[in-house]
């Protein structure tokens, strides 16, 4: 008699793998039912929390808000899954916390409150995430001038041009700024192409 193998359980970091080769590979909803299933194992609310749990709340709520699932219980998942990342980030000391930690959890905390077409709530979510990024020279010019365009995104669909137009000017301005500081050509290219199309709007 043959018996039957036992299914061998994933350990904490094969999950971890196969949830990012998925995001990876852009299989969002494969993706988030792995995350879903590491932090499950691995989260408890009574326990600090580290820099790669918090990194794994924030990837499970990036593929949650690529699934497609517009619905209000999606949204609440997924702001509940930023505001414990975001929780665990503040609670650590500066020096611990990645300098894209709280940034990413804003940034998506903007992307989720655009779904939800509240849009004071996503302006004020790229606010902080563009403050966090341009208070950090050291990341990659394209972090921040995300947040800025973002913001002024959401300006236009509230309909305040005035606050647009200053927000899209700001981003225009930092470009100016980061030209001016030695940039490979691919760089400078890509401000270019971008500057342009901001001047354009």
């Amino acid at each position: 008699m043959t018996l039957p193998l036992k299914k061998k359980m994933s350990s904490p970091e094969e999950l971890r793998n196969q949830a990012e080769t998925a995001r990876k590979g852009k299989n969002y909803v494969e993706a988030a039912d792995l995350y879903s299933n590491l932090l499950a194992e691995i989260y408890s609310d009574d326990q600090p929390l580290s820099v790669q749990i918090c990194k794994d709340f924030v990837h499970y709520a990036e593929c949650l808000l690529n699934t497609g699932e517009n619905d209000e219980d999606t949204f609440e998942t997924i702001w509940e899954v930023l505001e414990n990342a975001r929780v665990g980030y503040e609670k650590m000391k500066e020096e611990d916390r990645p300098a894209e930690g709280l940034i990413d959890v804003h940034e998506l905390l903007g992307e989720l409150s655009l779904k939800r077409l509240d849009l004071e709530e996503a302006v004020s979510q790229y606010q902080q995430s563009s403050e966090l990024a341009l208070a950090n020279p050291n990341l990659s010019w394209r972090i921040p001038l995300n947040s800025l365009f973002m913001k002024a995104t959401a300006l236009n669909y509230l309909g305040k041009l005035p606050e647009y137009r200053d927000a899209l000017d700001k981003a225009i301005n930092f470009i100016d700024e980061e030209k001016a500081k030695p940039k490979n050509a691919a760089d400078i290219k890509a401000m270019d192409e971008i500057r342009a199309d901001f001047v354009n709007r």
